[in-house]
């Protein structure tokens, strides 16, 4: 979509208008970091062109493209000239009627706005990335004032039926993203707790806690991992003991047989459970303790360490890396999901917008 703005005589296109779908928000030029209400973004869409003519006091808009808009747009700034700009707009449709613009205070400052953006508005200043006060007064233009006022006719069904079918398309495209996503993250998920299953066993805590340096980070993370596990592990013992209770008091076979099965499930849980709290202990024990003489176990289980150990292959270090690494790609990719239901949610609205401006057409 191009503006075009008119001031004493002289005209300006303001760099093509557009909306990035990926973000669901309005992109003029280079500059991304506008906003424009999500029920008014399709419009963006549909609309070819406005024009705010600052001397008449006018606004006009069109949906259509035809020659004279590749010609203009193939204009250089200097060979924009208004009389014939306002010659080719004199037949679109008009904001309102004239009499409704002069009698709306509001509107005047729209006007003193669109004074402002024709002052700035230079290729070369809407180029540039620091320019955000005049893309942002466009925008805040086009949101306040023009765009909610622009009603869609019948003759415009087609055009606003192509949005809604590209907007249905990015729609199914960021479903797909999120897929992908979501198993690509399961799979790393998969990885990282065989990894942490195998940190935690009684040996791989000894030794962990022997390498020298220690890596303290690494440990924590383990530690948060571990209580997040130890959770979800109590979520899944409380489903397995009502479901124990359900088949608890049957003497059909089937029952007994699930009912077995139900308690052999609880008590392999179980297990896994106090093998995350116990490794976990030793874990914190022996990141709190710093000057105590090693020994391999105390009557209580428990590891003792001191400061002077025989430092560990660099393989293990390696290894704490790759469990870190991995650990952060998780976290990329679980806010990237984030982001793409947000987009998901956000082009649903778009999308609602679209079909109830069709209703009416």
């Amino acid at each position: 979509m191009f503006v075009y703005l008119i001031l004493d005589g002289s005209c300006k296109r303001i760099p093509s208008l557009s909306v990035d779908l990926e973000k669901c928000a309005p992109r003029a030029g280079i500059y991304k970091g506008g906003k424009l209400s999500l029920t008014l973004l399709y419009k963006v869409l549909v609309l070819d062109s406005i024009l705010v003519d600052c001397d008449r006091k006018r606004v006009y808009w069109s949906c259509e493209q035809c020659d004279m808009d590749m010609i203009y747009r193939a204009s250089s700034q200097g060979e924009l000239y208004a009389e014939n700009v306002l010659d080719y707009f004199g037949n679109k449709e008009k904001l309102s009627k004239e009499e409704e613009l002069l009698k709306n205070e509001s509107l005047d400052k729209m006007f003193e706005k669109a004074e402002s953006i024709f002052h700035n508005a230079s290729p070369e200043s809407f180029e540039s990335e620091g320019n955000e006060y005049t893309y942002g007064s466009l925008l805040e233009i086009l949101q306040m004032y023009i765009l909610p006022e622009i009603t869609f006719q019948s003759k415009h069904r087609k055009l606003v039926q192509q949005c809604l079918d590209t907007i249905k398309k990015e729609s199914q495209y960021i479903e797909m993203l999120i897929q992908m996503s979501v198993q690509t993250l399961s799979n790393l998920e998969e990885l990282l707790v065989k990894q942490r299953k195998c940190l935690l066993l009684r040996e791989s805590v000894s030794t962990i806690l022997n390498t020298v340096p220690r890596d303290v980070d690494f440990i924590r993370l383990l530690l948060k991992h571990a209580d997040e596990d130890i959770k979800k592990l109590e979520g899944i013992l409380i489903l397995l003991t009502e479901k124990e209770k359900k088949v608890g008091h049957s003497t059909d076979e089937a029952r007994l047989k699930l009912l077995v099965e139900t308690r052999k499930e609880r008590d392999k849980i179980s297990n896994e459970k106090e093998t995350i709290i116990s490794a976990a202990e030793n874990l914190l024990e022996g990141i709190s303790k710093e000057n105590v003489t090693t020994k391999r176990k105390t009557k209580s289980g428990k590891l003792r360490l001191s400061k002077s150990h025989v430092d560990k292959p660099v393989s293990l270090s390696d290894k704490y890396e790759k469990y870190k690494k991995d650990a952060a790609e998780i976290e990329t990719l679980s806010n990237e999901i984030k982001q793409q239901i947000n987009i998901k949610i956000r082009l649903s609205t778009v999308r609602q917008s679209v079909i109830s401006a069709l209703k009416y057409l």
